[in-house]
């Protein structure tokens, strides 16, 4: 009876690493926004340091990174200047450790005023509390258009597959709220070589964040 179970977990590992290997051959041929290891020069053009929220009542927001990382986040609350060291928002996980981000992180460029951004969900099948297998389930493309430092305009978002051919428009205002510290920009998609411009980048930032995975 054992022996079966272990069968039947082992064959469900192998159905999700193919749908897995099938997902990632076909966002990877989309993909083509690239972590660099360089600053984005986002800063130049608007605030970094904190979240840019969709509404005022609304708890999701972005946050965008010297480094080209995006990361959607929820549970962001109206008043943000108390996070503090040891306390992120959800959509984040933290263990006595820097902060990773998992859920739906991405990396993005800038041309001019416009920002493009490729968003990634990674879903996870639990097995146990201890073993899982990640997967990558859902690719989106974005725009956004600055507007000035403190005000981002979200323009369009785009399901990156066959029952979404068209972009969503958007036509939201994203508008700054200041923090006083934000989790480091540590996702778990950063680990993908194939998401990094070349090799020499991706492996000094696996040495510099070894002990985080």
């Amino acid at each position: 009876m054992k022996g079966m179970y272990n069968k039947q977990i082992l064959l469900i590992a192998f159905l999700l690493i193919s749908i897995s290997y099938g997902c990632g051959v076909s966002i990877k041929s989309l993909s083509d926004i690239k972590w660099s290891g360089r600053d984005s020069g986002i800063s130049e053009k608007v605030e970094t340091m904190g979240y840019y929220k969709f509404f005022p009542k609304l708890p999701d927001a972005f946050i965008f990174y010297d480094d080209g990382t995006i990361v959607l986040c929820d549970g962001i609350p109206e008043d943000t200047t108390h996070y503090d060291l040891g306390y992120w928002p959800l959509g984040s996980s933290y263990e006595n450790r820097p902060n990773q981000w998992e859920g739906t992180t991405g990396v993005y460029k800038i041309q001019g005023d416009t920002i493009y951004a490729n968003l990634y969900f990674r879903n996870r099948f639990y097995f146990s509390s201890r073993f899982n297998i990640p997967f990558v389930t859902w690719m989106y493309k974005l725009r956004f258009r600055i507007l000035d430092r403190t005000r981002i305009l979200w323009i369009d978002e785009h399901l990156m597959d066959k029952e979404h051919p068209n972009p969503d428009v958007k036509n939201d205002t994203l508008i700054f709220h200041k923090a006083k510290q934000l989790p480091p920009p540590y996702t778990e998609m950063k680990k993908k070589r194939w998401l990094w411009q070349n090799k020499k980048d991706w492996k000094k930032y696996k040495e510099e964040k070894k002990n985080l995975y």
